[in-house]
């Protein structure tokens, strides 16, 4: 399973299926959720007002899925992030890491094999940047590194437009994985989990050093660091022992 990190429009990435950071009632009215809309279509948001017709307002950390609408990709997870409080430090920090969870296990029962998410909450909904990625970086190590699951994705793509994003992503990606023993790469890794649902380029240029690092878990950890066209990347390439 890989991790990767771009600078690029969501609404444009070439994945399976991407995250939109939604509030409980799924009214796209601003932020990412208001591009997405945009870039979809009308149907998109009377498919989210089906479902909630259908089983009633979201929780916090819950995800559904409906179809992409205009957009590239296959299908858009909507997941529920918390409201930033600082007297619920603790539980907001859960809530993030519960919707980062709940979308990629619906990617995989859904049997995508890619997915892109943003940095959900640190928006409108007001979750401290670099705490917000620290807890969804976390949320995908955790996921990645559960023994015993099943799943259909192989890539996982942190992607924002902003810069100041970006680079949270990377610095956070690389001090969550880029700490741990170097080893040699061996057999590609078989992905992980399922959970509920709701509902139904040019050549790359290579700027960094190729390097493989190994978890206390034994996960091996491909790090490259490079630019594609306008977009910024930080790859994080995992492989089975």
């Amino acid at each position: 399973m890989a991790l990767h990190v771009y600078k690029d429009d969501l609404c444009r990435h070439n994945v399976d299926v991407i995250v939109n950071a939604a509030n409980e009632d799924l009214k796209h009215n601003g932020g990412v959720a208001k591009a997405i809309l945009d870039a979809a279509g009308r149907k998109l948001q009377d498919d989210c007002d089906q479902i909630i017709r259908t089983y009633g307002r979201l929780s916090t950390g819950d995800s559904v899925i409906t179809d992409a609408g205009k957009l590239p990709c296959k299908q858009i997870i909507h997941t529920v992030g918390p409201r930033w409080d600082t007297n619920s430090q603790s539980r907001c920090e859960w809530l993030l890491r519960r919707a980062i969870t709940t979308s990629l296990q619906l990617a995989s029962e859904k049997s995508h094999s890619s997915i892109a998410i943003p940095a959900v909450s640190s928006g409108i909904f007001g979750f401290p940047l670099n705490l917000c990625v620290e807890n969804i970086v976390e949320a995908i190590r955790d996921y990645v590194e559960t023994p015993g699951q099943q799943s259909t994705l192989q890539r996982i793509h942190l992607v924002d437009i902003n810069d100041e994003t970006v680079n949270a992503f990377c610095k956070v990606t690389k001090a969550k994985f880029g700490n741990q023993r170097r080893a040699v790469p061996s057999t590609a890794m078989a992905p992980q989990p399922v959970t509920r649902a709701a509902q139904n380029p040019p050549a790359p240029v290579n700027r960094g050093n190729d390097n493989t690092v190994v978890t206390k878990e034994g996960l091996k950890i491909k790090l490259l660091q490079k630019n594609i066209e306008d977009c910024s990347v930080c790859r994080f390439t995992s492989i089975s022992c």
